[in-house]
């Protein structure tokens, strides 16, 4: 729903793409949340890991809303910090498992919008998601 939101031609209304940017920066927040919850879960259970990508909606609703951030002109600076900062933990924490998945040509364009940032701190972030997709094969 939400990337039919996003691509909706029904008008620009400023206080929609406000709302919008600040739920699609919550919903990544969350979604890292859960990455670095599962990674500290799993020095005490290994296993724990794999329950991310064992859920298909977790994994593919992450990618679906990264894939309908990397065209959208109007997204802010904050959902593009932390949509390129996702994606390279998902490389940094299970590395060649989703390597793949975080391969696609939205997802590039996403951490090449984030690299070269005018903002130092997003352009920092997405150089690390940059050598962290790189090193996950």
């Amino acid at each position: 729903e939400l990337s039919k939101e996003l691509a909706g031609n029904d008008g620009y209304d400023e206080d929609k793409r406000l709302y919008l940017n600040a739920l699609m920066e919550g919903i990544l927040d969350g979604y890292t949340g859960i990455v670095y919850g599962l990674k500290a879960a799993a020095k005490q259970v290994p296993s724990a890991l794999d329950v991310f990508l064992m859920n298909p909606v977790a994994l593919q609703g992450c990618l679906q809303l990264i894939h309908a951030l990397a065209n959208d002109p109007d997204k802010t600076e904050g959902v593009l910090r932390t949509a390129a900062g996702l994606v390279g933990d998902l490389a940094e924490t299970y590395g060649q498992k989703v390597a793949a998945h975080l391969k696609t040509a939205e997802i590039r364009e996403v951490i090449k919008q984030a690299s070269e940032s005018q903002d130092s701190d997003t352009r920092d972030i997405g150089k690390w998601s940059f050598q962290k997709l790189s090193a996950a094969g």
